[in-house]
């Protein structure tokens, strides 16, 4: 028998009750699991006839049973597209009704009709088993079956999307699928995935929101990329997608601004799961968030690798930013006010940089912020009143900018604020009375104040913090006693302020304390019995109208210390951090070596000088490190090794010339910046700003060693001239809060200095040069020294076997001290004197104070 259009079916009846012979056939219902075919209002309920089904009449001819019904699926045939839905009664023209197409034989309108009236009827097997039920896009359908063809390969295969909810799914899937044709996951590069939407037209996939794109998809293929595209970062240069095209082409464009292709080559998908740029350690490091529908990059950090200029406005594209990081660079101009349009930032770090020009009002729009940086950065003029919206605020820092204006109140309403730093800038204040709604505060750090007054009644339940430091703030009135209730306390420093009145007894409740810095105020009174808790490492209770003493007392006994004889000389010399040198020119340095801590006195073998520090390096992961050197070449002297050593301070720092003969004298003090870079780099931006006061009178303000010697590792010299009218020269370099504090290493900042050489060039007035050396008595304790006498040194550490032990004797003298040995823990200081300091504008007058029959101690030993 000839092959037709149809395959021939046998005449037996091979099914009972189906006679083929007949003009039509009565199937059971049951049997094929379908209705009768009729012409009525949308249901066949009554039988057809063959002639129905192929318009012609061949009654006593071989009958035919089609093979397959078609389902509808997209890629099953195309020869229904764009036809328009026809009724149950058919009614069309003769030759639309004669054509037969698709295997086995099936006319257009039988499709139609069938997948209209019954969609869940599919053929499981050529056994004309015919069964309801899902199907590919059939109602209810739990599948979607589209073609793949690959580029090169020459068996198209089939996927179901509705196993994939993402292109990263997508594209895994298909690596899987053709891993054996195509190394894919080598040359995945060399491929780009394209898909055919509805009208026909040919896409490239990633375009379109994922449910868009499987609602429209219709084939899928995958192409080799053409090398020799003009462009290689248009679209996407890799099947392997995952977020948007426009996405991914605005980060190859940062990251080619940038030149930062050798660090993160990033042509293809940001999103491939355990990439190394995606690694919590990595920098520069980009992550993506594919939770939902469509991937998006959440985290980009660029952090110190130098990338410079203005910030390019491809940036802004990636709306759906969570994290960025672009601090310790050389980032210029302003920052732009388009950045409101990463609404979803919450962590935002811009610090260490080079901008101008205020900060952006637009940044108050980021209302999910949580830590915004812009500490060191560049920015000046008011903060703005829009921050004011950042309700969600937890971390700013602020510090080393030229902020102008009055500390702003709205911070008070910034009730998630735990971190807070503004020291170094030109805010006035007062502190405003609202931050007291700032119960959550952890770390506040304000200093340098200008402009009114202020007062403590703002802290009133903080219980929080650990770290309080409102130092040179102007801050005036009494300590409040319930500062003993913040008993998660580890620092507390209101130095160099106006405060009066005692030291609250509740301090002794202070046990996690471990430094306390009072000094350079007016408090009076009796210090606390049991202030020094378990933890306390430095206590500096220096005032500015009476010191008392500290003494070593060791199980019980009071060391009396004995009358000694000193030589009145005309200068003395100090090698700052290093060994003793004598120089080019013969003068002799001795070597100041001595490690000293947080609240410290040193004094020299010859008691010739001595060396006080204050204050701490709070976040130094390596530890407190007062003295610093290098093994670079210095320039500019013919003494270099002078140079490579220096002792810094991370607050105040004080050299005393000690016994020396009054008169006018020449100071000369050595400075090389060694921990600094000056290179174009982001490591040059680092500033070291302190001021330098000479006899309590201010010579430079927020002086700065690279730039005075035009770079770092060059020698510079600054000579002035002091008067010495009561035998001590007092030399101090002081930091106010200004410059950067970590560039190129934290912490580095503060006051620091190479050298010392003080030498007198005239007498004083009136004054005796019988001898050259002039032999004096000098004693621990004299009622001969009652003119005013600037104070040998600033405080004391803390130590496990000492104790304190003083008493005024006698209410009209002054206790004097002079050194006795060459360890801090053996001078006792015991002299009244008053001087403001600067944290008083600068203002260092001196003026003898009697006892007034006060009882207590101010500077201790533990």
């Amino acid at each position: 028998m000839e092959l037709q259009l149809g395959l021939p079916l046998p005449t037996y009846n091979f099914i009972e009750n189906f006679d083929l012979n007949n003009d039509g056939f009565e199937p059971k219902d049951d049997m094929v699991g379908l209705k009768p075919w009729s012409c009525g209002d949308g249901c066949l309920d009554n039988k057809r006839s063959f002639e129905v089904a192929f318009g012609k009449n061949i009654k006593g001819g071989s009958q035919e049973l089609p093979l397959l019904l078609w389902s509808g699926q997209p890629n099953d045939g195309d020869d229904w597209k764009g036809e328009k839905k026809i009724p149950c009664s058919i009614n069309m023209n003769v030759e639309e009704e004669n054509q037969v197409v698709g295997w086995p034989p099936l006319k257009s309108w039988r499709k139609k009709m069938l997948h209209h009236q019954n969609p869940g009827v599919h053929v499981l097997n050529r056994n004309y088993r015919m069964v309801t039920g899902n199907h590919e896009n059939g109602t209810g359908s739990n599948t979607k079956y589209v073609k793949v063809k690959m580029e090169g390969v020459a068996i198209t295969r089939k996927i179901d999307l509705r196993h994939c909810n993402s292109y990263q799914t997508l594209t895994n899937s298909l690596i899987s699928m053709f891993a054996k044709c195509q190394k894919l996951e080598k040359d995945a590069a060399h491929f780009t995935l394209t898909y055919q939407d509805r009208e026909g037209d040919w896409l490239i996939a990633g375009d379109v929101p994922w449910q868009t794109f499987t609602e429209s998809v219709q084939r899928l293929e995958i192409v080799v990329f053409a090398q020799n595209v003009s462009d290689p970062n248009e679209g996407l240069h890799r099947f392997n997608i995952s977020v948007p095209a426009w996405t991914v082409d605005a980060l190859n464009k940062l990251i080619d601004h940038w030149n930062l292709r050798d660090k993160l080559n990033i042509t293809n998908d940001p999103c491939i799961q355990n990439e190394e740029w995606a690694n919590e350690q990595a920098n520069p490091r980009v992550v993506c968030d594919c939770s939902s529908s469509t991937c998006h990059i959440t985290h980009l950090k660029i952090y110190a690798l130098d990338i410079s200029g203005e910030i390019p406005s491809e940036l802004f594209v990636l709306k759906e930013l969570v994290n960025l990081d672009f601090g310790r660079n050389i980032l210029n101009g302003t920052i732009p006010a388009e950045i409101e349009r990463l609404s979803n930032m919450q962590n935002l770090r811009l610090g260490s940089n080079n901008f101008v020009g205020p900060l952006p009002p637009s940044l108050g729009k980021l209302t999910s912020l949580r830590e915004l940086h812009v500490d060191s950065s560049g920015v000046s003029g008011p903060i703005p009143r829009e921050f004011a919206n950042l309700k969600s605020l937890q971390t700013f820092w602020a510090s080393d900018n030229l902020f102008t204006g009055k500390l702003p109140d709205f911070f008070g309403a910034l009730t998630e604020l735990r971190n807070l730093r503004l020291q170094g800038t030109l805010l006035e204040g007062p502190i405003p009375s609202n931050f007291s709604a700032l119960k959550k505060l952890e770390d506040l750090r304000i200093g340098d104040l200008k402009g009114e007054d202020s007062f403590l009644e703002f802290l009133l339940d903080q219980k929080n913090l650990t770290i309080l430091v409102l130092r040179n703030c102007l801050l005036s009135g009494q300590i409040p006693g319930r500062l003993g209730n913040f008993s998660q306390l580890r620092e507390l420093d209101l130095s160099f302020n106006k405060l009066k009145g005692q030291i609250p007894d509740s301090f002794q409740d202070l046990a996690s304390l471990q430094y306390l810095y009072l000094g350079s105020n007016s408090l009076n009174g009796q210090l606390p019995a049991n202030i020094i808790g378990p933890n306390l490492t430095a206590i500096c209770l220096i005032q500015s109208h009476f010191w008392r003493f500290a003494t070593k007392l060791y199980e019980g006994m009071l060391l009396e210390l004995p009358l000694m004889q000193a030589i009145y000389r005309e200068s003395f010399s100090v090698k700052c951090g290093g060994m003793n040198q004598i120089s080019a020119s013969g003068i002799e340095y001795e070597g100041d070596f001595e490690s000293i801590g947080a609240a410290s006195l040193y004094t020299s073998s010859e008691n010739l000088w001595a060396v006080s520090n204050t204050g701490n390096f709070i976040s130094n992961q390596n530890g407190q490190q007062y003295l610093t050197q290098t093994s670079s070449q210095i320039t500019r002297t013919f003494d270099p090794e002078l140079y490579k050593t220096a002792r810094v301070s991370p607050s105040s720092l004080r050299y005393y010339g000690l016994g020396l003969e009054n008169g006018r004298y020449s100071v000369e003090l050595h400075f090389a910046e060694i921990r600094m870079d000056d290179s174009q780099s982001w490591k040059g931006l680092g500033r070291r700003l302190f001021d330098i006061y000479i006899q309590g009178e201010i010579v430079l303000k927020d002086f700065n060693i690279k730039n005075e010697a035009g770079g770092s590792k060059k020698a510079l010299i600054k000579t002035f001239e002091a008067n010495v009218t009561n035998t001590i020269m007092d030399i101090h370099f002081f930091w106010a809060g200004k410059g950067t504090c970590c560039i190129p290493y934290q912490e580095t900042y503060g006051p620091l200095v190479s050298a010392i050489h003080v030498s007198q060039v005239s007498d004083g007035a009136g004054s005796s040069r019988r001898d050259k050396k002039r032999v004096g008595k000098l004693v621990g304790i004299s009622a001969a020294c009652v003119a005013g006498l600037v104070r040998p040194a600033d405080c004391f550490p803390t130590r496990k076997n000492l104790s304190l032990h003083a008493k005024t004797r006698n209410r009209n003298w002054v206790p004097h001290s002079m050194p006795m040995g060459n360890r801090e823990s053996d001078i006792v200081h015991h002299m009244l004197t008053t001087a403001d300091g600067p944290g008083n504008n600068g203002d260092s007058r001196e003026r003898t104070m009697y006892g007034d029959g006060l009882n207590g101690v101010s500077l201790l030993s533990k």
